[in-house]
């Protein structure tokens, strides 16, 4: 009988751990793309915004590689010192390979790590905006690495 409570006991452990997980409130290092100010293409076209830099991704992917973490630090040093940059705009961007829908969703997370990475950083997330373009503003043509990129901005 004492090793069948044992066995009950045993095995609730792990079932008591997952339930914690179900619960785990998300913290600042997991904002999605909507936890940002989706930005218009007609309001991006509207403000008069500078490139600060640019920041490349492998195909397919969204995440930053070590060289694009490093290059979004440096960028938000520079912003820092600007006078009078107080907004940030990020644009993401895709290649012409694959479907125009899973595109134009790649290109919203790329701008939302970068996005990310200011938030970490310090930045308020009401201080950026957010733009994905999928593949409809291509930067060079018949090179496609060359538009899997976000573009960071400041007005």
């Amino acid at each position: 009988m004492a090793f069948r409570k044992w066995i009950i006991a045993a095995s609730a452990v792990p079932l008591l751990s997952l339930g914690a997980c179900a619960t785990t409130q998300p913290n600042d290092a997991t904002l999605m793309a909507s936890d940002f100010d989706l930005m218009s293409v007609e309001r991006f076209n509207s403000v008069s915004a500078r490139a600060v830099d640019t920041i490349y991704f492998a195909q397919g992917d969204s995440t930053l590689s070590s060289e694009g973490a490093s290059m979004v630090r440096k960028a938000v040093d520079r912003i820092a010192t600007m006078p009078s940059s107080n907004r940030i705009i990020v644009t993401g961007h895709a290649s012409e390979e694959g479907d125009d829908d899973v595109n134009m969703r790649l290109s919203r997370d790329r701008a939302a790590a970068v996005a990310q990475r200011f938030v970490n950083a310090g930045v308020s997330r009401r201080d950026i905006s957010i733009l994905a373009f999928g593949e409809g503003a291509a930067s060079a043509e018949n090179t496609p690495a060359r538009n899997r990129r976000a573009t960071i901005y400041v007005y």
